[in-house]
């Protein structure tokens, strides 16, 4: 068992929760600290967020199957830095640099040229996914047998059966692939000379991305069922649900990475690919590959974009102008159609909310009945898109409310519905721009 005696005796200036579990919570809230950054719990034992962000982190990102904004980028925003990539976020042993150097000459060598160096973990992800032999047989064969990339099978070499994986994959390609016992000290070293790394969602792909290697994440389960762990541009995702043609997937990636035309067995393996991009914002996932639910996706882009403006960013003036011009009208008039139907019950239960709550300080009826139109309001909250987003924002706005004093209770109750009901203007604003029943520069004058 831990010991916290220290940790509970130290008076702390700051204080950062970054978990944001249910133990980090309860062992923050009992520190003696100054200030302390993220959620904790008040002496009442009531939740209590530090800033925006963390309700958005806690009551959004929390039940968002697609986190409109990436839980990387909000606990940055927490401690009060926008999120940025560093050219120096690891430091690199000079010894194991001087090695890696001589190694990688010698590797980069076999094929000379423009060669390109692919590293392929054999390590399991956090999640549990992992290439299986047939699979890497396949993947590295076509690799090997290219004029320019040289695949480098990255070994754990406290994993016993990572040895075993090799040897059988040497004996089936003549005993001359290349493989490397990664000791994650020296990881830092050996990155810095890749110029690919595939693999699952693991410490090596986390240090990867954080040198900016470009890195194929693989996910072996639903889209998005957890969050992708890369940040580099031109990085991607790819969720798969079977392993049979994962590795014409990626071979698929790496040809249009590296602009090859390296043979596929299949050019749709029915994984779905999301690259990594960034924007003004900081980094997103957009769909290249695999069958596109476009609502699903427009409700991303959308949720996204509000969420940063409702945060403190600048609009997104030519998000709706790239929908317009790159979507289908008919997919878009479906978007919209269905969007409105959402709003159109969400504000109809939002007046019947603040009208009965304004009926509280006149009769105590108004109690349950501003209780009941309440919990009707949070089930629209329990949808996975753009209005269900809000609903569950503005709920842990509420949940946030500190004061002691009832009237004051409900004059700020009565506040953050009113700023709901602008919020569903505003998405009611962009439906109508979509459409083309409002003009662009409305949009952006909002």
């Amino acid at each position: 068992h831990l010991n916290l005696s220290d940790v509970l005796e130290t008076e702390w200036t700051m204080v950062v929760n970054q978990s944001h579990n249910t133990l980090s919570t309860i062992i923050v809230s009992c520190l003696n600290a100054e200030n302390i950054s993220g959620t904790s719990l008040t002496s009442t034992g009531t939740t209590l967020h530090s800033s925006e962000w963390t309700i958005a982190l806690d009551s959004v990102n929390s039940f968002a199957t697609r986190k409109p904004i990436g839980s990387h980028l909000i606990t940055t925003h927490i401690l009060g830095h926008p999120w940025s990539k560093s050219d120096d976020a690891l430091k690199v042993s000079s010894e194991y640099t001087l090695l890696a150097n001589q190694n990688f000459s010698r590797i980069r060598a076999l094929k000379p040229g423009d060669s390109k160096i692919v590293g392929i973990s054999l390590s399991q992800g956090y999640d549990g996914t992992y290439l299986d032999t047939k699979s890497l047989m396949e993947l590295v064969g076509t690799l090997k047998e290219s004029s320019n990339i040289v695949p480098v099978l990255l070994v754990d070499p406290q994993t016993a059966n990572h040895r075993t994986i090799v040897n059988e994959l040497n004996l089936a390609m003549g005993n001359d692939l290349i493989s490397i016992n990664v000791d994650f000290t020296a990881f830092s070293a050996i990155a810095t000379h890749l110029d690919l790394m595939v693999t699952p969602a693991t410490d090596y792909a986390v240090a990867a991305d954080l040198q900016g290697i470009e890195t194929l994440e693989l996910r072996n389960s639903a889209v998005f069922k957890q969050e992708p762990v890369i940040t580099t541009e031109g990085s991607r995702v790819l969720f798969y649900e079977g392993q049979a043609d994962i590795a014409s997937d990626i071979i698929y990636a790496i040809n249009e990475i590296f602009n090859t035309e390296l043979p596929l067995n299949t050019t749709d393996g029915g994984s779905s690919v999301f690259a990594c991009v960034k924007d003004e914002y900081g980094y997103f996932f957009s769909q290249i590959k695999g069958e596109i639910n476009l609502g699903q996706e427009l409700n991303y882009h959308l949720s996204r974009s509000f969420f940063f403006n409702l945060l403190g960013y600048p609009e997104n003036s030519a998000l709706m102008e790239n929908i317009r011009e790159n979507c289908v009208k008919e997919d878009i008039v479906e978007f919209v159609n269905e969007t409105r139907s959402e709003l159109t019950g969400a504000v109809k239960i939002l007046l019947a909310t603040l009208r009965s709550l304004k009926s509280i300080r006149n009769t105590s009826d108004g109690v349950n009945s501003f209780l009941s139109y309440y919990d009707q309001l949070l089930a629209y909250g329990k949808q996975q898109n753009i209005v269900g987003h809000m609903i569950r924002f503005t709920e842990g706005k509420i949940e946030n409310i500190s004061s002691q004093n009832s009237q004051e209770n409900l004059a700020q109750i009565e506040q953050l519905l009113f700023e709901l009901k602008g919020h569903i203007q505003k998405i009611t604003e962009a439906c109508g721009v979509l459409i083309g029943d409002l003009p662009l520069e409305r949009e952006s004058e909002a």
